[in-house]
């Protein structure tokens, strides 16, 4: 398959199908369809600069004060929505390169959860909030600092916050900041600063491979993504992963939900088949993250829901010699871009896909039904 195509190889019929959006609207009309998610836009086209910024600063503090992950028997890491998925990509990230036992979790279930039993050993929580106001991982923090005695390191866009308040150490953001309500920038932002942190006895980061690369698949393969968004035929979407790839798969899923409404969910690659792929139809958008180790297994995943209709697209880090028969799409993210710095790289054009979605249904995804950019709540006791 030629990797730079970007035309799906089989023609459909498309369905009869309503163009109305979820409220029942028209569609928008094309000049005040390119008015909304501007802010959004603008963030999802800044990444690679902001990436190159964020890991600048990085470089310039990495040996000032960060805890060392070898220090601790057990690194748990949090958040909420997409924090929480960008706390499943890091954990995971952890245990393949460093070898440490690390978990995820909700900030929420830390809150609810028994804290009565102490750790062994030492132990890290690695809270990640965007705002650094987010009420259950501020708290968290809270619990594990003063009823653990546990440290705290915090990831986040707003270093002065109530976070880097409860936090002994933080890694910061700062230029991926947003006004969005969406994360865009900001998740993938932090998703490379955990890998640094993860990864620094590895040497520094490839920012400039990193920018470059990113700048390329927006502009290549961008307007693709911006067709496939806007095809009125996709009801369901199905996003795939496996190992750090899965927490990006929930996050993509996620952005389609929130900017468009839409029926999007996220699944290790090979799950599928255990249950979802009874919803897989013509309607179908089939999104595979994939590990070049483990192509040829999750392609088969692909042609299964090829075979059912859908439309299918394989994200593969690397595509020298492979071949991916049950892909429509297959196309190679990472360039020169090594692991783990290249998984920032497989969100973009979801982003770009989300984006135009929204906009064919009149959605604005700057400002999302029912959200807001920080969820703050006051508690009980």
């Amino acid at each position: 398959m030629n990797r730079s195509s970007i035309e799906f190889q089989r023609a459909r019929r498309r369905p009869e199908a309503s163009r109305d959006g979820p409220t029942g609207g028209r569609r928008a009309n094309s000049r005040s369809m390119t008015n909304l998610g501007r802010a959004t836009e603008a963030e999802i086209h800044s990444q690679p600069m902001i990436w190159e910024d964020v890991l600048r600063v990085f470089r310039q503090g990495a040996d000032i004060g960060l805890p060392s992950p070898d220090a601790y028997e057990e690194i748990v890491f949090t958040g909420c929505g997409s924090t929480y998925f960008l706390a499943m990509s890091a954990a995971s990230l952890l245990e393949d390169h460093a070898g440490i036992p690390a978990r995820a979790l909700p900030a929420s279930e830390i809150i609810l959860s028994s804290q009565d039993r102490r750790p062994v050993g030492p132990r890290l929580l690695v809270a990640i909030s965007r705002s650094g106001s987010t009420t259950e991982t501020v708290e968290a923090a809270r619990i594990f600092r003063e009823r653990l005695d546990a440290d705290v390191l915090a990831i986040t866009c707003h270093p002065n916050s109530p976070l880097g308040a409860q936090a002994g150490d933080i890694l910061s953001a700062e230029p991926a900041q947003e006004s969005s309500v969406v994360q865009t920038r900001s998740f993938t932002s932090m998703l490379l600063l955990s890998a640094g942190w993860i990864t620094r006895h590895l040497g520094e980061a490839p920012a400039k491979e990193l920018r470059n690369q990113g700048e390329q698949l927006l502009e290549r393969h961008g307007p693709f993504f911006d067709r496939l968004g806007s095809e009125p035929d996709l009801q369901r979407f199905f996003i795939l992963g496996g190992g750090a790839r899965h927490g990006l798969a929930r996050e993509a899923a996620l952005k389609i939900c929130e900017m468009c409404l839409d029926d999007a969910t996220a699944y290790n690659t090979l799950e599928l088949r255990h249950g979802p792929i009874s919803r897989v139809n013509r309607e179908s958008l089939v999104i595979g993250m994939i590990h070049h180790e483990h192509a040829q297994i999750e392609a088969q995943v692909l042609r299964d829901a090829s075979a059912l209709g859908a439309r299918t697209v394989a994200l593969v880090d690397h595509l020298e010699g492979l071949t991916l028969p049950g892909a429509d799409i297959a196309l190679e993210v990472a360039g020169a871009v090594p692991d783990p710095w290249n998984l920032a790289l497989y969100l973009p054009l979801v982003h770009r896909l989300a984006l135009a979605r929204a906009r064919e249904k009149g959605l604005d995804p700057d400002r999302p039904s029912n959200l807001s950019a920080v969820i703050q709540l006051s508690w009980a006791g």
